[in-house]
């Protein structure tokens, strides 16, 4: 029977804040003496980036990236033999306060785990390994700007010359800058039809835009554009006639906005594309919404807390055995020095706190071209912290 690994964590849906303790116990159990040179726990974080693309003169170039967040190792057992018998080992690490916000798209991710490490001489080491997710701070309510409305307009025509048919002159705009996952994104869309040609509806779509950033073989970034939610609506605009169009979508889970740095960087934007009848092209409008953990507390003064199923606490197999029945043989926990204050977690205030629910899968996640299978982890989806209220519309 090999050998059985189980993490204990401070968090038990392993969701941590950067600059946090993460802190818990690894249990170990063995079923037959082993020849070691040491057993060590070890906290990883890292951004990685790879794609394939075709090259006239040299075949298949392979663009790619590494980032280290942080990457801690201690050894909390080195003594040669290893009895059959049961472990337990604490840990501690201090994250930094710098560690991006885990994310996971369809060429790169930025992930973090713990590893023990059972290291075996002329043997495959025993690894196990827990993944988590760590969230970078970003409250909404410290920029002034985000609490301000924003607008878009356009001015199209229908057809071309000698069959043009008029403008189309139409404006999107929402309330905020910024919202947070779980939220319902309120718009209005105002449009002019001064052509001879009917709108028959439209369609709006939340898109989230992930920019990969390679450094090998030389630098060069590559975009996916992916539509998080979407809704249709029939309501037309006969010619020359206007129309004004009051809606919401609701936002799913899914990682905040980046600063613009590291080599996976996101960004937002709530998009409608107005259905112009007959061999017309349809009309595109769309502006930026900047994606935060903790919402302007604005946007929800007149909404309630709606209830969530979502359990804070995500099922594992953690919780198949007793932590009892390990025996406390070895307890040689080693700690991070670094001392330094650490960001709070985030203060709700009057704020329900929120649920944390999986983001959004993409079609094609990314795998880990130097993954095994003990770090692969391909079903693994970080958890956001998402806020769902309910504010009076049907």
């Amino acid at each position: 029977m090999p050998s059985k690994c189980k993490f204990r964590l401070n968090q038990r849906n392993g969701v941590y804040f950067s600059g946090e303790w993460i802190t818990g116990t690894v249990l170990l159990r063995t079923t037959k003496e082993k020849t070691i040179r040491n057993i060590r726990i070890r906290l990883l974080g890292e951004a990685k980036v790879h794609w394939s693309e075709a090259e006239k003169d040299s075949g298949t170039a392979q663009y790619k990236a590494n980032e280290v967040y942080v990457d801690k190792t201690y050894v909390v057992y080195d003594e040669e033999i290893l009895p059959p018998r049961a472990y337990v080992f604490g840990y501690k690490f201090r994250l930094p306060k710098s560690c991006p916000t885990s994310c996971r798209g369809n060429h790169g991710h930025i992930r973090y785990f713990l590893e023990l490490r059972v290291d075996r001489p002329y043997r495959y080491d025993n690894v196990f390994t827990r993944p988590l997710t760590v969230l970078k701070r970003v409250d909404l309510n410290m920029n002034p700007e985000f609490k301000l409305p924003v607008q878009q307009e356009e001015i199209s025509a229908v057809g071309c010359w000698p069959c043009a048919s008029g403008n189309i002159v139409y404006s999107l705009a929402v309330p905020y800058g910024a919202y947070a996952s779980g939220q319902s994104l309120e718009y209005t869309l105002n449009i002019q039809n001064q052509s001879m040609t009917d709108i028959s509806g439209y369609q709006v779509r939340f898109v989230e835009c992930m920019t990969f950033v390679a450094h090998t073989p030389e630098y060069k970034e590559l975009q996916s554009h992916t539509t998080l939610a979407d809704e249709e609506y029939s309501d037309g605009c006969l010619r020359l006639s206007n129309r004004q169009y009051d809606g919401q979508i609701d936002l799913p889970s899914m990682p905040p906005d980046t600063d613009g740095e590291g080599i996976i960087r996101l960004d937002h934007y709530l998009e409608i594309e107005i259905e112009v009848k007959g061999c017309h092209r349809n009309k595109n409008i769309s502006v930026p919404i900047f994606i935060g953990n903790i919402p302007i507390k604005e946007s929800l003064q007149n909404a309630t807390p709606l209830p969530s199923s979502a359990n804070l606490e995500m099922p594992s197999d953690e919780d198949d055995d007793d932590e009892n029945s390990y025996e406390v043989t070895h307890n040689q926990a080693s700690y991070s020095g670094e001392e330094s204050d650490a960001d709070e977690p985030p203060c709700y205030g009057d704020l329900a706190p929120p649920a944390f629910e999986e983001a959004v899968r993409y079609p094609s996640p990314f795998q880990d071209p130097e993954a095994n299978e003990y770090t692969n982890a391909k079903d693994f989806q970080p958890l956001y912290p998402v806020y769902r209220y309910y504010n009076g519309r049907n």
